[in-house]
């Protein structure tokens, strides 16, 4: 399980973070553009396959554990929401 060596700044995350959603969303498709509460499913963005490389990510990067825990795909359907899951550390 990777730790974060140091606290980074919410603006630092939410860059990493759009990087990250980049490299899995679907081709042609602009993270950046989207606003941070569209639902990155219905636009497009992401599939379901996503879910499993998005968990990941944030099991690897913030050490979050989602095993054992009831957990609702809904909840890292979009910027937003991935932000509260980073912040709150399941």
């Amino acid at each position: 399980m990777k730790q974060p060596s140091h606290r980074i700044g919410r603006a630092d995350e939410r860059t990493r973070l759009l990087a990250f959603l980049q490299t899995i969303a679907c081709p042609g498709a602009d993270v950046d553009a989207l606003p941070a509460d569209a639902n990155l499913f219905d636009a497009g963005i992401i599939d379901s396959l996503a879910v499993v490389r998005i968990i990941e990510y944030l099991e690897s990067e913030y050490g979050i554990r989602f095993a054992g825990a009831g957990f609702d795909p809904l909840e890292i359907g979009t910027i937003t929401g991935i932000e509260r899951v980073i912040a709150g550390g399941r």
